[in-house]
């Protein structure tokens, strides 16, 4: 599945700033990323997860303040 990496971002991170926030939101799911890189692929597994499954027990992609959509 081809995603816009934007788009991604937005889901996961929509007040984004820099690639650090990005790093930031995807620890937050409890993730710990090395690189932007990293970051960016766990943030599409959880946009296309999301997107097929949306109504997954546990799955809860919902960050508060960040500003996620679940």
């Amino acid at each position: 599945r081809e995603v816009n990496l934007m788009s991604v971002k937005a889901f996961v991170c929509p007040r984004m700033r820099s690639k650090d926030d990005m790093v930031r939101a995807i620890r937050l799911y409890g993730y710990d990323p090395k690189t932007t890189d990293e970051a960016d692929a766990i943030g599409i597994r959880l946009f296309v997860l999301h997107a097929h499954f949306p109504k997954i027990p546990g799955l809860n992609l919902e960050l508060g303040i960040l500003g996620a959509r679940p």
